[in-house]
């Protein structure tokens, strides 16, 4: 009988550590949430995000979005390669044709804050559907991304292709 009064009281005591630990763990978690990333991280996150909105304003095509696209291209892309992807204001590509990246992986080249250039490495597919055949063509694509800064401000200026795979 003593031996289950010992059990119970084992039993209560773990039960009360770990209710300690799971309310500690919150705090953490909580505290976790507040602390901002080192500005090291924050421009890595920067540059990556500049590179994701190129991504999908210049290799995601529909007829619907299209004038928001191009406005968000025009202030990330140098005017050659914001030529090169929106050469007209209407979207000419046709109802029935749309793209679509997909599946993005980004990968910083090492990056020295006194730099004014930085390369990217995208990986992504690329899913090109006409409506009007019913046929949707897959790619997976390898590119370089190239970003420059000017007047205190990034934009992409040039992308290379390195890999392309039809799958």
């Amino acid at each position: 009988m003593n031996s289950n009064i010992t059990h119970a009281s084992d039993i209560k005591q773990i039960e009360v550590e770990n209710k300690m630990l799971k309310e500690e763990n919150n705090d953490l978690r909580d505290k976790l949430k507040n602390v901002l990333p080192s500005t090291q991280e924050q421009q890595r996150q920067d540059y990556l995000s500049l590179v994701k909105t190129f991504m999908n304003v210049s290799f995601y095509k529909t007829k619907e979005g299209y004038e928001e696209r191009r406005k968000q291209a025009k202030e990330i892309m140098s005017e050659e390669l914001f030529q090169q992807f929106y050469p007209t204001p209407n979207y000419e590509y046709g109802e029935g044709l749309s793209s679509k990246p997909t599946d993005m992986k980004l990968y910083l080249h090492s990056h020295a804050p006194t730099n004014d250039t930085l390369e990217v490495i995208v990986e992504f597919t690329n899913n090109v559907t006409d409506k009007k055949q019913n046929k949707t063509d897959t790619t997976r694509k390898l590119i370089k991304v190239t970003t420059q800064k000017a007047n205190e401000k990034w934009q992409v200026t040039t992308i290379d292709e390195l890999n392309v795979e039809l799958l």
